[in-house]
């Protein structure tokens, strides 16, 4: 709350992480860094702070193998959990006379040495729409968390460790939260003892919530303790998970501050709008569990989510009298499809697609009721407005019809990063990191694939079947089909394919991780990826045709 631009950090690789990347996005608990982010954003709605900084895709554990889509993967959930302004840690300059790989700093290896660099324009373009966006409009949260950081620092220390993973659903309530369709911020006593009742809401600085929950907080200093008496007796709600607080924070008057801290809690246990609740199982199913919470206090969700699931997460920020809303899917193959339910009143419904800019209108059945689809790794804002835009009809298309595995025979170009350029002619398209072909697997830079092929009937789609995170670029006849750089890397190609033969080259990037880890006499490649112990997936792995 003290800085005019509070900062966070977040962490691509952290300390603990398997080698293998999981599909849905995940964290480290011990390492805490979404906690942080939840920290700084929390700070920065209550004192109203237009931006919110994140030393952004910190990297020690995979410099060269980090790939765009990781980068959208984690940047998505830097702007769930409230940061709106991302320092890229970093760009990694170097003289000519450096050589390659140059200047390597602690970070992601953002360098126009890297193979995928001329596509880096395609996320810097999302980033900065969406920090727009969200720079210029303001956070909403229904829920406060209070956390027993006091109680940690008298029983422990300051030690990040113990605050960031226990209790264990602490540092994690804020998903499964965002996973049903609200939000919250996280506050600490000072911010409680400082806030305001107004109507049935506790005022904090900027920012107001709907109830608070108190995660075995047991000490409370008595103004914090009278707060949450006045915030009950107002209609609050009031959760105290675990346990209850029964002791004040210091030795000193400790007897008369326990007393007060004991009455004020008797008083507040006894309300109908003060729940208390065992605390949760790590076995439980966590979004099972809080939905049930806030049913018990008759919260309603900022947007009903039909189907919640763990890798679709929401949040709401208002600009006026425009509500918007943000989705992200969160995992890299799987696409998720609901029903959201808004309380908009008679707004109009608008979709904006930050990965192009282009804004489309929405259609919805009932009151304030939408469809929507978002494939693997994309987001979108659902944007209420006051008037009527007139913009083209949005249709969320489903790709996920019966493919047809596609097997011909390819003619394969490399074109190496340090400029060598070779061939080969391959019957089956294979993971690189699989063959005894030195040159194939310990490749960095551009791979086209090329072949002919009859027209299929119905055929809509080319689906990628598994392109490693590279990025590609799919041309049909010579026509751009498109580029793809996260998600699932699907085409249409209806209006491309022509009756008889056709030619398809499809242009596969990779990331550079594998080439680093051959060069044997170049100390500062081994230097960053001295603990890799194979090398990694790459290549194009499948293509097929959908109907």
């Amino acid at each position: 709350m003290i800085p005019d631009i509070p900062e966070s950090n977040n962490w691509i690789y952290s300390r603990g992480r398997n080698e293998a990347e999981t599909s849905e996005f995940t964290w480290v608990q011990n390492h805490g860094y979404m906690l942080w982010n939840k920290a700084a954003s929390s700070g920065a709605h209550i004192m109203g702070r237009k931006i919110t900084s994140c030393e952004a895709i910190t990297n020690v554990q995979g410099v060269f193998r980090t790939s765009l889509e990781t980068v959208k993967q984690a940047d998505d959930m830097n702007f769930i959990t409230g940061m709106n302004h991302a320092v890229l840690h970093g760009y990694n300059y170097s003289p000519p006379e450096a050589g390659f790989p140059g200047w390597i700093r602690y970070g992601t290896y953002f360098s126009e040495q890297n193979t995928w660099w001329k596509y880096f324009r395609n996320w810097a373009d999302y980033n900065a729409r969406l920090s727009s966006v969200f720079q210029n409009s303001k956070p909403t949260a229904d829920i406060a968390v209070l956390g027993r950081l006091r109680d940690y620092w008298g029983e422990v220390s300051p030690e990040r460790t113990v605050f960031n993973e226990k209790p264990w659903y602490y540092a994690r309530l804020w998903e499964s939260i965002s996973n049903l369709g609200s939000s919250c911020d996280y506050i600490h006593q000072p911010v409680l003892e400082q806030a305001k009742i107004e109507g049935e809401r506790l005022v904090c600085g900027e920012m107001s919530y709907k109830t608070i929950w108190l995660t075995e907080v047991e000490s409370l200093s008595p103004k914090a303790a009278e707060v949450l008496k006045e915030f009950a007796k107002a209609g609050g709600k009031v959760v105290f998970i675990g346990k209850t607080p029964h002791r004040s924070l210091s030795f000193k008057n400790a007897d008369n501050n326990d007393r007060l801290v004991k009455d004020a809690i008797k008083s507040l246990v006894a309300a109908e709008n003060v729940i208390q609740i065992d605390a949760p199982e790590e076995s439980v199913d966590f979004i099972t569990w809080t939905d049930e919470l806030m049913k018990k206090i008759e919260l309603q969700p900022q947007v009903q989510i039909s189907n919640p699931v763990s890798h679709l997460y929401s949040m709401k920020q208002n600009n006026g009298e425009q509500e918007i809303y943000f989705f992200v899917n969160s995992d890299r193959k799987n696409e998720v499809e609901f029903d959201a339910s808004f309380n908009a009143g008679d707004k109009i419904p608008y979709i904006w697609m930050p990965a192009t800019g282009k804004r489309f209108a929405l259609p919805f059945k009932g009151k304030n009721k939408i469809s929507i689809k978002l494939d693997a790794l994309e987001s979108a804002l659902i944007v209420f407005e006051t008037k009527k835009i007139e913009l083209p009809e949005y249709e969320f298309n489903s790709k996920s019809g019966k493919p047809t595995a596609f097997v011909t025979t390819w003619d394969v170009k490399f074109e190496h990063i340090n400029g060598t350029v070779f061939s080969r002619k391959m019957n089956q398209l294979i993971d690189f990191s699989s063959t005894d072909d030195e040159a194939i697997r310990n490749f960095a830079g551009t791979i086209t694939y090329s072949t002919t092929f009859e027209k299929p009937d119905n055929i809509k789609y080319i689906k990628l079947a598994n392109v490693n995170q590279g990025v590609t670029e799919l041309l049909i006849n010579g026509n751009n089909a498109g580029m793809k750089w996260y998600g699932n890397h699907c085409y249409d190609v209806e209006k491309l394919v022509k009756t008889g033969a056709n030619k398809m080259e499809i242009i596969v990037t990779n990331t550079l991780v594998n080439y680093c880890m051959s060069l044997a006499d170049n100390p500062t490649a081994q230097a960053w990826t001295r603990n890799y112990k194979a090398p990694f997936p790459s290549g194009l792995e499948g293509v097929a045709f959908i109907e």
